[in-house]
């Protein structure tokens, strides 16, 4: 959707039984430009939804279930993807299974994550008990 106008700039066209709550977006892959969209059906539907930005329907397989997190994991520009204890990367190789605590010491570090309004809303969005993961405004 356009912000400044409201106008629906691309969507799915088909009917949905009902989309989950906890859909997830993030720049998974340079393949495509900006940022990658994915969602699937729940209570009875059996479609997914993985879209880039332009609104091109990438895939309507079950990639990562109904509720995967994007991530940034590896300090490089693309986010991974948590689902179920493991790391995975958008081409679905796994990077590793969390277990237990662990620490990992990045090559690059990005700015303090609290500095950027987006992500510091976002953060406080998910403090009032209704999760979902924060977004950046930059890439």
């Amino acid at each position: 959707m356009d912000a400044k106008t409201g106008k629906i700039i691309w969507g799915y066209e088909g009917s949905t039984v009902h989309v989950h709550g906890q859909a997830m977006i993030g720049d998974f892959t340079d393949e495509y430009p900006g940022i990658e969209c994915y969602a699937g059906e729940a209570k009875g539907g059996d479609k997914f939804f993985l879209y880039n930005a332009q609104g091109e329907r990438l895939s309507d397989k079950n990639l990562w279930g109904l509720s995967p997190r994007a991530v940034w994991w590896d300090a490089d520009d693309q986010k991974e993807i948590y689902h179920q204890g493991n790391i995975i990367e958008y081409d679905g190789s796994e990077v590793m299974k969390i277990e237990g605590k662990l620490l990992i010491v990045a090559d690059s570090k990005k700015i303090c994550l609290m500095q950027n309004h987006l992500y510091r809303m976002s953060v406080a969005d998910a403090t009032m008990g209704y999760y979902n993961s924060p977004q950046v405004g930059f890439k």
